[in-house]
């Protein structure tokens, strides 16, 4: 197995010199789409329990490739609320 590619330097980032994709691995920023996300989802980057907006804590690109399977287009993208106090209270029962 070859070498570990971890990131780019940050001042890849602040020049801008190649433009990120849903390729690109990061650690905060914006998420970048594979495809334009319909109006209706943006409820789903809110807090499920203070209802603030969601922060991209990382973007990962992770495709699989194995003898029986190979899925070369995905990526995870993780989301965490930053608000402070937020999780520090019981949720009410919906």
């Amino acid at each position: 197995m070859g070498g570990v590619f971890l990131g780019m330097p940050g001042t890849w980032a602040g020049h801008m010199h190649e433009a990120a994709d849903h390729y690109t691995t990061k650690i905060g920023g914006l998420p970048d789409w594979p495809i334009p996300l319909p109006s209706a989802s943006v409820d789903l980057f809110k807090c499920s329990s203070c209802k603030s907006d969601l922060s991209l804590l990382a973007q990962v690109y992770a495709p699989i490739s194995h003898k029986s399977l190979n899925i070369e287009e995905r990526v995870i993208y993780v989301f965490g609320c930053l608000m402070p106090e937020c999780g520090s209270t019981t949720l009410e029962s919906y």
